[in-house]
C-alpha cells in the first residue's frame, strides 16, 4: 500500500526549528493497534494440540500397563488353577486309596465319576 504525503514528511521542521519527533510519537500512539496475525487463536489451537497429543500418548501408556497388569493376572490365575487341580488331584488318589483299604476289609464304597 502506498502512502502519498505532501509535502513529504520530515521528522525535524526547519521552518520552526524543533523537532517534530515528539509530535509524531504523538500521532503514532493515537493509532489503533492491529491484531497480530493468528495471535492468541493459534496459540489456543496448537496448546488444544499439545494438549491432545498429551492425552494420546497417556491413554496409549495407560493401556499398556493395563494389558501387562492383565497378562500378569492372567499368569497368577492359571497357577492359581494348576496349584489347586494338583491339591485335589492328591487329594483324590488319597480317597481312592483309602476306599481301597476300606474295600480290602470287606466294605463296598463306590464313587460317582468326577464330572
Amino acid at each position: 500500500m502506498n502512502i502519498l504525503c505532501s509535502p513529504p514528511l520530515s521528522l525535524f521542521d526547519a521552518s520552526r526549528g524543533s523537532s517534530s519527533l515528539s509530535s509524531f510519537l504523538g500521532f503514532t500512539h493515537s493509532l489503533p493497534r492491529l491484531k497480530s496475525v493468528g495471535g492468541p487463536k493459534a496459540a489456543i489451537t496448537s496448546n488444544v494440540a499439545t494438549v491432545q497429543h498429551e492425552h494420546t500418548e497417556t491413554i496409549a501408556s495407560l493401556r499398556q500397563q493395563f494389558a501387562e497388569k492383565d497378562a500378569g493376572h492372567q499368569r497368577k490365575l492359571e497357577e492359581h488353577q494348576a496349584e489347586t487341580q494338583h491339591r485335589l488331584d492328591e487329594q483324590q488318589w488319597l480317597l481312592q486309596s483309602l476306599i481301597a483299604q476300606l474295600g480290602n476289609n470287606g466294605l463296598n464304597i463306590q464313587l460317582s465319576p468326577l464330572t
